[in-house]
Order: C-alpha cells, then structure tokens, then sequence
C-alpha cells in the first residue's frame, strides 16, 4: 500500500511540474512578447526575402505572421514563403537593440497542413551584417519547428541576444513554408 502512495505523490508532483510549465508558457507570451501577435510591432517592420504570390500578393504576406493570427476573407492567416529553398526568411525590425531569448513558431492555420518544421533565427544590429545562433560546437543551431498547423513550438535560445533585426530562416517544411511568430523577451 505505501508503494501505491508513493506512485501517487510522484504522479501528482509530474502533474504539478507539468501545470506550471503550462502556466510558465503562457505568461511568457502574455508578459515577454516583442509585440507580434498584439500589433506593437508594425505591419511595415515585418518583411520577407520572398513571399508566396497568386497575383494578390497581400494574401500571404509578411505582416500576416502574427502569432494565433487567423483566416479571414483578405488574407490566409500566415506568411507564405515565396521561395522554398532553404535559406529565406521572414524578419522583424524591433526599431531599437532588443534582447531576445526564444521564439514561439505556428504552422498556417485552417485547413491547409503547411509548417516549417525547421529553420535557424539570424540577428543584427543593421540589415547588412547578421550572425546566426550558433550551437556548442561552433555550427548555425538548428530549431525544430512545428508538426502541425496551430500547437504553439516554443525554442529558447541557449542564451539571449541583442539585435534590431531578427530573422527566421526556413530549412524545411511541410507542403509550404509558411509560418506565424512571436519572439521572447524573457
């Protein structure tokens, strides 16, 4: 019978560990977001190598990726690469040096089933001169990306960054590179 309690209170501690990592990634969305998602950050500071086009290029375009941004008549809910080799990007200008310590990535929503399922963040101070985060041995990180349309991916950075400007690149995907962000300030 004590084994049982045992289980019991090591069930429950994983289950309040658990909770609080809920809780944790919420109010780091509420309190530690740049401003993607609650339109701080400006629709003209979001841009793009290259964006999907249809010939209404304003369907996909870069302002679009917003965090928990949605399908509505005049836009599909995300930006779509228009270019999908590795190595595009979409990037947000915070207009002044910002410390940054994760991004929170979701695929297109709807119906559609396009992701990125990986890519790497570059960072810089101007648009000429950026450097990648690097991982322990010296090569660009690699983040993993989503599995699905709307779960929200969250990726911290092994330790912060200062930049003005911020870039996701895309490696992979699934059917499009398309995507909707939030970045981290704590």
């Amino acid at each position: 019978m004590s084994q049982l309690r045992q289980e019991i209170q090591q069930l429950n501690r994983r289950i309040a560990t658990i909770e609080q990592f809920k809780h944790s990634h919420t109010d780091k969305l509420t309190h530690c977001s740049v401003g993607m998602k609650d339109r701080r950050v400006r629709d003209e500071d979001i841009t793009a190598s290259a964006t999907f086009d249809t010939g209404i290029n304003t369907y996909y375009h870069p302002k679009h990726a917003r965090l928990d941004n949605v399908l509505t008549g005049v836009h599909v809910g995300a930006w779509a690469s228009g270019n999908l080799s590795p190595g595009n990007w979409i990037q947000v200008d915070l207009q002044s040096p910002t410390l940054l310590t994760g991004v929170v990535t979701q695929g297109r929503p709807e119906r559609h089933l396009q992701w990125v399922t990986s890519y790497k963040i570059a960072y810089g101070m101007n648009q000429t001169s950026f450097q990648t985060i690097q991982s322990s041995n010296g090569n660009d990180l690699i983040f993993q990306g989503n599995r699905d349309m709307n779960t929200k991916v969250t990726n911290m950075f092994p330790a912060p960054i200062i930049g003005r400007y911020v870039r996701l690149i895309h490696i992979t995907y699934h059917r499009h590179a398309s995507i909707r962000l939030e970045y981290l300030t704590c």
